[in-house]
């Protein structure tokens, strides 16, 4: 099976919070049990591309409404995990930050969301030499990355390239949900959100709730989060959508492991005296 992971953060490359542990060590652990899990992220100006040995491997040119966008990947393999970078002016590249103001980071993770998939359309046409590979499930964590299951959803009608992709979304804070982003979606050239649970609950702009509603399935970072995440404290706002997806069995709690080898105390660099 092959999945690739979406994420604003992976550890090292970048980390806010629990979700670049998470794509730091899950897609390793997955390779061990004969998955073939990868990882696109957006470039950042802080990544030290010589320290992780980060090399260019293809680029194109992506049309979208409002304009043709040069888009550069660029590649390396953490861990045995291979990673690729993703980096187009002015939204990814430059900049020593990973996150910034609302205003800057709804436009920039909805640009990301759409290039995913133009990037693992190149992917499977064996861009950068390399053998064609293409996902059988995309991997959406938190809002950055939310919107892909919805374009997947809307590219299955009419394109069989994508008819087989499963998708599932991983909420690892339903605090940050990237909301009121219509006019940037519309900017864009996204298509309406109809889900009939979406339109109802009027969230069809928030990245969150687009991913909750459309996804092939949902996880969460543990099995009493999914059931809090019901109620109106810990849901914020879009508790009843996952209601709804919990009802048809579409929302799972997956408790969070740890990095065994990487926080081990016999070898851990951090400890002043190591022990087993």
């Amino acid at each position: 099976m092959n999945v690739l992971f979406t994420s604003a953060e992976m550890v090292p490359f970048a980390k806010a919070g629990g979700l670049g542990d998470v794509i730091g060590s899950l897609p390793k652990a997955l390779r061990k049990h004969g998955v073939d899990a990868r990882v696109l992220m957006p470039m950042y100006g802080f990544i030290d591309r010589s320290a992780y040995k980060i090399a260019p491997l293809f680029n194109f040119q992506f049309p979208r409404l409002n304009g043709i966008a040069d888009i550069f990947i660029s590649y390396t393999e953490y861990d045995g995990v291979p990673v690729y970078f993703l980096t187009s002016w002015p939204f990814f590249g430059d900049g020593g930050y990973l996150y910034s103001t609302w205003e800057w980071d709804v436009p920039r993770f909805v640009f990301f969301s759409q290039a995913i998939l133009a990037t693992a359309w190149q992917l499977s046409q064996g861009a950068g030499r390399q053998s064609g590979w293409f996902p059988d499930v995309l991997h959406a964590n938190d809002w950055h990355t939310a919107l892909a299951p919805f374009l997947i959803d809307y590219s299955r009608f009419g394109d069989p390239n994508w008819s087989d992709m499963g998708t599932i979304l991983t909420i690892h804070n339903m605090a940050y949900q990237g909301p009121y982003a219509g006019g940037w979606l519309f900017d864009a050239g996204v298509p309406p959100r109809t889900n009939p649970n979406l339109v109802y609950q009027d969230k069809t702009d928030n990245l969150m709730g687009i991913g909750i509603a459309y996804s092939d399935t949902a996880s969460t970072v543990s099995q009493r989060y999914a059931e809090e995440m019901m109620g109106s404290r810990f849901g914020e706002g879009l508790e009843g959508l996952v209601r709804v997806r919990k009802t048809t069995g579409d929302v799972m709690g997956i408790l969070n492991g740890l990095d065994v080898d990487r926080w081990n105390p016999a070898t851990d660099p951090w400890l002043i005296r190591n022990f087993d």
